[in-house]
């Protein structure tokens, strides 16, 4: 693996795929794109999530890693709360309908983390590579970080900065700090977790 993260990567039980964006592979995978889901559960406001990045498990790649049946899997995190830590849950198999059990904080800032943020992320296909053996230690190198919970089972994304993406994700500082969301989903029971962490 390269010595920092330039691309999204996907951690799974010892192996890694990079994510290219602006490639298609014959699935539907995509970063980005409007918010075309059903939120439930805890109230926040008033800016709403954003869709980094949305999969499509017909794609063995994917698929193999969870044992509930799903057809997509969404990733949203929410940019405009400050040091934003969400957790939520997938409610329908094709991933429209989620339920946001906890977001901290539950009220979004006009300008964070800059001003006229968008209110999506223009749509980008995105293609998986191939996995490749990496150790959970080597993957926590990769990325540049020590979690405080051992997520070594879990499905792990990492999500670096990226003028690919067409969009600063963090502003010009939040950018070169290399500003990560890490989102980090029980593959067993749809459940996601979010936060971000520098590098």
């Amino acid at each position: 693996m390269t010595s920092e993260p330039i691309c999204p990567v996907i951690y799974y039980k010892e192996q890694t795929s990079h994510i290219t964006v602006g490639n298609r592979d014959g699935f539907q995978h995509y970063f980005g794109g409007e918010n075309d889901f059903l939120l439930k559960g805890q109230r926040f406001g008033p800016r709403k999530l954003h869709k980094v990045l949305s999969f499509d498990l017909s794609d063995p790649l994917l698929s193999n890693c969870f044992s509930i049946k799903l057809d997509r899997l969404n990733l949203l995190y929410g940019f405009c709360y400050d040091n934003c830590e969400l957790e939520y849950k997938t409610r329908t198999s094709d991933g429209v309908v989620m339920e946001v059990l906890s977001i901290i904080p539950n009220e979004s800032e006009d300008d964070w983390p800059y001003d006229e943020y968008p209110l999506y992320f223009e749509k980008k296909d995105i293609s998986l590579s191939q996995p490749e053996c990496c150790s959970y230690d080597e993957f926590l190198d990769f990325i540049s970080q020590d979690f405080d919970e051992n997520y070594a089972d879990k499905l792990i994304v990492a999500v670096p900065p990226s003028e690919k993406y067409g969009v600063s994700l963090w502003g010009e500082m939040g950018d070169e700090e290399g500003v990560q969301v890490i989102f980090i989903v029980d593959t067993n029971v749809g459940a996601i977790k979010a936060f971000n962490v520098c590098t």
